[in-house]
């Protein structure tokens, strides 16, 4: 199991009897001492015993208020089975934040061949309908192996939410790619448009739009 509290992640292992593997208070992922806001924790097992952690933080000010202008720092750490970090004190940098805005950890899938899908989401400025510097979400996908090394060149923009779109979902498709869900509203709730993609496992689309049908 892991949880999150306002400047720190912790993970922790529990047998079939109830008992704690890993201490009282389970393992810190987050670096001691940093003055930090943890944001979007996610997790995944990594079949052996221990867990990959991904997660999303950003600096704390001086009078400990969040502020929004702050960089969010995408991490992720691996945990083996006696509870010891795999990835270094602080794991490793996942993305580069792209603006201030936010850098989001939302998915990790295991690919079954000793890979993980990553998918993440961060604001961007893009021309939407003529209109220039409109605030998007871009989502992007990057794989992982268990020694925390990437496997793609660069990440890959998956596709671009602008206001009034939703991703409902997305799962793995069992082969390394993906399946995304994605809705359209116009914050109209009666008349709302759901459309289906599929990406490869290199992040390529399969269904014709970006979107999908």
């Amino acid at each position: 199991i892991f949880w999150a509290s306002a400047n720190d992640v912790r993970i922790q292992r529990i047998d079939k009897n109830g008992n704690l593997m890993w201490g009282e208070n389970g393992v810190s992922i987050t670096y001691p001492g940093k003055s930090i806001f943890v944001f979007s924790p996610s997790i995944v097992t990594d079949g052996n015993g221990g867990a990959i952690i991904l997660w999303t933080e950003t600096i704390i000010d001086n009078d400990n208020s969040l502020n929004l202008t702050h960089p969010r720092m995408f991490y992720g750490q691996r945990i083996n089975a006696p509870g010891q970090k795999l990835w270094g004190d602080n794991g490793i940098s996942m993305s580069t934040p792209l603006n201030y805005s936010r850098v989001i950890a939302n998915y990790i899938f295991n690919d079954n061949d000793g890979n993980y899908t990553v998918v993440w989401a961060d604001k961007i400025e893009e021309s939407i309908n003529q209109q220039p510097n409109s605030l998007v979400d871009a989502y992007y996908m990057q794989k992982i192996n268990l020694n925390g090394e990437m496997q793609l060149p660069n990440k890959v923009k998956l596709f671009t939410l602008p206001m009034g779109y939703k991703l409902e979902n997305i799962i793995s498709d069992g082969n390394g790619g993906l399946f995304s869900n994605v809705s359209l509203s116009n914050y109209d709730l009666n008349n709302i448009s759901i459309y289906l993609q599929k990406h490869t496992s290199a992040g390529l689309p399969v269904f014709a739009g970006e979107y999908g049908i």
